[in-house]
């Protein structure tokens, strides 16, 4: 009996504009497309840069060639450098996409995508790479 009347107290207590919420999502969502698939293809272009990057770093002839991340950073260093830089690009798209919405210009976004992607399509081939190479090298030669 406590849970129903929690429960009614939630949704009489509950303010107008938050019971129209899914409505309200669901129109951003329409109407910006292009902008959740530039945001989409950051996060998943840096996700595969870090998650290739942690794989790569495990085998014993591997290491990190950037010199603010050290020769053998932790995984969520990995991920909290790689996330970070995909959190302030998205929110430079977000800024492009809202400060010129309406006109040809709003797709200006690609202009930062398209170069951030490509970036981390070459960084997961080249750790790929790497790996590769690693793993057929003679274990003796490894130092």
């Amino acid at each position: 009996m406590k849970r129903i009347i929690i429960a009614l107290l939630f949704c009489i207590s509950t303010p107008l504009y938050a019971q129209n919420f899914p409505h309200r999502v669901g129109h951003y969502i329409r109407t910006h497309r292009e902008q959740f698939i530039a945001d989409a293809a950051i996060v998943l272009a840096h996700s595969s840069d870090a998650e290739s990057s942690i794989y790569c770093g495990r085998y014993n002839g591997a290491y990190e060639i950037n010199p603010i991340l050290g020769p053998h950073p932790s995984a969520a260093t990995y991920w909290g450098v790689e996330l970070g830089t995909a959190a302030g690009l998205i929110g430079l798209n977000h800024f492009i996409y809202h400060r010129w919405e309406g006109t040809k210009k709003e797709h200006l976004i690609w202009v930062v995508v398209a170069p951030s992607v490509t970036i981390g399509i070459v960084d997961t081939a080249q750790n790929i790479h790497t790996i590769h190479v690693i793993q057929n090298y003679p274990k003796s030669s490894i130092r």
